[in-house]
């Protein structure tokens, strides 16, 4: 639980129906998220949801991280649907936020080496 000084992904949901309100904060070093936090109001089952969430993504890609399945976890549907909200808009803030040599080597598949008029293998 709690915050990181300067995230490099923040993403924030909101359950609908109920006053459930979730922050979740990515630090991300190489496309790796190396820790997660947050700060969450509402019932037991969100913070419970929150708290699996943030612990199972550390150490994995932000992208496949928003792939993650946390059914089974709480009884509470609208728990882990709140957690994978706010993750899935920390990971598009991370993404929509990176500099152009993210795009390029961690997302499009950019090599050094490799073909020198485009940076991308034959």
């Amino acid at each position: 639980m709690g915050t990181i000084t300067n995230p490099d992904g923040v993403g924030s949901a909101r359950a609908k129906g109920c006053k459930d309100e979730v922050l979740l904060h990515l630090k991300i070093v190489s496309g790796i998220i190396v820790d997660a936090r947050f700060v969450a109001k509402g019932c037991v089952e969100s913070v419970l949801a929150m708290e699996a969430l943030t612990d199972r993504i550390k150490g994995m890609d932000v992208q496949e991280s928003t792939k993650i399945d946390l059914r089974g976890l709480t009884v509470d549907v609208h728990a882990t649907e709140l957690a994978l909200d706010a993750l899935e808009r920390a990971a598009e803030n991370y993404i929509h936020n990176r500099p152009a040599d993210f795009i390029f080597k961690k997302i499009l598949g950019y090599k050094e080496g490799t073909d020198p008029e485009c940076g991308f293998e034959d």
